[in-house]
């Protein structure tokens, strides 16, 4: 696969919450890992080696804690990268964070626009900055 169409991919994996399950070539896998860290960032990780076999092995921790790892062991056999997705607060965190950098005004244009009334709009825009709908009706009256 190529360098652009696996950063596309990883890209897509940035916001999603589910378990990502990864299968990764051992010459590949500390450069892989080193991928997910950048484009993710840190995140919970099992690495499973030589799943049902004899001697099989699962590394649990953070992406940069394996990567330390396997940098002083490096792997041998394919291995199963098991990879915790976002938390629903980080997404919503990061959500809140987007809207409060817009400014109130335009916030509720936003949704005026889509066909709501300013009672509405004022709802979902409190709802979007995690405050209260006086919160915002005040905020447009000093304005």
């Amino acid at each position: 696969m190529e360098k652009k169409q696996r950063g596309e991919i990883l890209e897509e994996l940035k916001r999603e919450t589910r378990t990502i399950v990864l299968y990764e070539a051992p010459h590949r896998l500390i450069k892989t890992l080193e991928e997910l860290l950048e484009t993710l960032e840190e995140r919970k990780i099992s690495v499973c080696r030589e799943l049902t076999k004899k001697h099989e092995t699962v590394f649990r921790g953070t992406l940069s804690q394996a990567i330390q790892w396997y940098r002083e062991h490096p792997p041998k056999g394919e291995c199963v990268l098991v990879l915790s997705g976002r938390s629903r607060e980080e997404l919503q965190q990061e959500e809140r964070e987007k809207w409060e950098e817009m400014p109130l005004e335009q916030h509720m244009d936003h949704y005026v626009q889509q066909g709501m009334d300013r009672k509405e709009a004022m709802k979902q825009v409190a709802k979007d900055r995690g405050v209260s709908k006086r919160e915002i009706y005040q905020s447009l009256l000093k304005k």
